[in-house]
């Protein structure tokens, strides 16, 4: 190989890697953070450098919950059960979780939720309801975390080794 053929290699990579840093990797990174934050709502907790599981809800802490329903075949077979003893934390209708979404721009990706009550939820409040006076406890789900950006260098080597090996 010329002096001349390892420039113009050198020259076509660059190009290949602005391309990606510009348009790919934003992409790839936002599908990743989405991901990444949607299995907060699947695991109840959100992961920084730890795994930090979410407050119980007070709706299953209360005995009141408990109903009797009828199963199976045999109309007489009556039990108690807690209707909401499988509902996963901020899943009951799955809608936040579902309002997650990426902006990519060339060198920055920004992951939104659109619901108006995804901040009070992430963050934790004393001022919602209507009157204002309803304490919501953080249940953070999205922000910074050690753990997905090593999932971003990750994905930023793996994209760089694609690259050079073409």
């Amino acid at each position: 190989m010329t002096i001349e053929e390892c420039i113009e290699q050198l020259q076509g990579a660059s190009k290949e890697f602005k391309r990606w840093f510009d348009r790919d990797l934003p992409r790839e990174i936002g599908v990743e953070a989405v991901n990444f934050f949607t299995e907060s709502f699947d695991n109840q907790g959100f992961t920084d450098n730890a795994f930090e599981p979410w407050k119980e809800v007070k709706r299953r802490e209360n005995e009141r919950n408990y109903r009797t329903i009828t199963r199976g075949r045999n109309a007489g077979e009556r039990r108690a059960i807690n209707r909401d003893s499988k509902d996963k934390i901020l899943d009951r209708t799955g809608n936040l979780k579902k309002s997650l979404e990426y902006d990519a721009e060339p060198g920055q990706v920004t992951v939104i939720s659109d619901t108006e009550y995804s901040s009070a939820h992430n963050e934790g409040t004393t001022t919602a309801g209507r009157n204002h006076n309803v304490t919501i406890p953080k249940r953070q789900f999205m922000g910074e975390s050690e753990t997905f950006d090593d999932k971003v260098v990750e994905i930023m080597e793996e994209g760089a080794d694609r690259i050079l090996k073409k």
